[in-house]
Parts: C-alpha cells; structure tokens; sequence
C-alpha cells in the first residue's frame, strides 16, 4: 500500500501521545508512551496479536487461493457469465458491472483488485452504454466495495469478527449473505432505473455469449469452491484448512486447464486476464 498508510498510522500516534497539549476540537486526554506501546503491540488484541495472527495464518491461504483462480481466468469467466445473464436487459453494461463485482468479490474480497480487474472492462462499457461516465465510476466502486461482504471469501474484517466472537468463519458466512444480497439487489434496481431514466438499451447481441457454453467452458473453476464450502461445513475444517485443500484443488485443475483452454506453465497473472477480456469486448 506505499507510504500512505504507515503515514496516517504515524500520524494517528502522534496524535494520541500529543493530544492533551493542542487546543479546540482536536483536545482530547493524552495517552502515555508506555501505554500506548501496549496498546499497539503487547495487548493480545493489538496489532501483533489476533489481527496478525488471522493475517499470517488464515487470511493467506485465500489470497493464493483468490490468486490461483484469478490466474486460471476466474475474472474472465465470471466477466462472460455476468455478461451472459443480464447483457440483454437494459441498461444491460451496468447490471454486467454489478453482478461481474459480486462474482469476482466472491473469489476475492478485496474492493481495490475488484475494481482494478473488472472495472477495466466494465467502466468503458456503462460509458458506451449510455451512463454517464460518474455514474458507471460510482456504480462500479459502489459494486465492487460490496465484493467484501460476498462469501464465500470474504474480506480480512470477516476472520477478525468471527475471531473476536469466537463463532466459525463458516457461521460469519451464512450471516453475511442475506446483507450482501440485499446490498446487490439495491444496486440491481439502480441501475436498472438509472437506465429507465435515460432510455438505456441492452447491450448488443453479437457481444453476448450464451451462458450455457460459458458454463460449459468453465465449470471447472466452481470446483474449488465446493471443496471449500465443503470443509468448511461438511468436514468442520478451519478456513485456513478448508482454503488450503481449495488451494490443492486449483493448482491440481490449472494445471490441467485454464478458462482460455491452455494450461498454467508460467508466471501468469489476473490483470492479464481483465485485459484479455476488454481486448473481446472490444474486438466483437
């Protein structure tokens, strides 16, 4: 993340160690040095206790595991399904930006590589579409913010909640999905005004595929995501464990084949994918 975050992170401290001395609004009691050192890094609960316990230890193994899907055309196949399902109703380019977000948040659980990847592809599509170019940049970091809450991988807050509640991962899930499908439905009927309001017809034909031969082409890609569900529910496995079968599963199918047919031989990334889709939508 740069320099950003360690500067607002020193500059709240600062201000916690210095507060008692400034005047106005900002006064407020001053926390000694000693305890704040407590506070950060000796308490169970600080920043090397739970927080980076859940880090190294549960929320990696979804990274490789977001990784490896995105490597093997994850973005791209939830792009062409997404496509595929709401292309043809109006304002059909902002329903493809809502529901790709939710797809692709549901392997990623990160708003920021949501909206790099499928943003890339989405975003110049709304534009073309008709929506106003605010619009499909609100739309689309609006949808791609809520691909935190969309089980089954969800953001890093989902682990802390289910660790300080001591619940499992797997009920903080089931929780999370009526909100987060509430969330999407709101977004859905949005855009689907927002397009009613500005005569905003579906996107044309010859740039759909059909769902079945998505489907089709990328079934596979589902796989590890009944092997994580599975241990998570039908095994009682930890995330972490569950994630790491998942993990096996999808290195095991990536490198048999991939969403474009290949197999996995090299370094290979997700962004790649986002552009290879864009270069579809384009050339079609």
């Amino acid at each position: 993340m740069g320099w950003a975050l360690i500067v607002i992170l020193a500059a709240v401290c600062l201000y916690a160690l210095v507060s008692g001395s400034l005047s106005g609004p900002l006064q407020s009691r001053s926390i000694a040095p000693d305890r704040l050192l407590t506070f950060l890094m000796l308490d169970s609960a600080s920043l090397t206790g739970v927080a980076l316990y859940i880090a190294v230890s549960v929320v990696v193994p979804f990274l490789i595991l977001a990784q490896l899907l995105l490597a093997s055309g994850g973005s791209a196949f939830f792009s062409d399904l997404s496509l595929a399902l709401t292309g043809r109703k109006r304002g059909g380019a902002g329903k493809i930006a809502i529901v790709g977000s939710a797809f692709f948040g549901s392997i990623s659980g990160s708003a920021v590589s949501n909206v790099a990847l499928t943003g890339a592809i989405t975003i110049p599509l709304m534009k073309a579409g008709g929506y106003k170019p605010k619009t499909a940049a609100a739309i689309e970091a609006a949808a791609s913010t809520g691909g935190q809450l969309m089980p089954p991988i969800m953001g890093a807050a989902a682990f802390l909640l289910a660790e300080n509640l001591q619940v499992s991962y797997g009920t903080v899930m089931v929780a999370a999905i009526v909100p987060s499908l509430l969330y999407y439905v709101s977004l859905f009927i949005f855009a689907d005004l927002e397009a009613g309001r500005l005569n905003i017809a579906p996107v044309s034909e010859d740039r759909i595929p059909l769902a079945s031969g998505v489907l089709r082409k990328g079934w596979f890609l589902l796989v590890p995501f009944v092997v994580l569900l599975g241990g998570l529910f039908a095994l009682n496995m930890r995330p972490e464990t569950a994630a790491l079968y998942a993990v096996g599963v999808r290195f095991l199918l990536s490198l048999v084949r991939t969403y474009d047919g290949r197999r996995i031989t090299g370094p290979t990334c997700g962004a790649c994918w986002s552009v290879r889709g864009a270069r579809r939508l384009k050339s079609s």
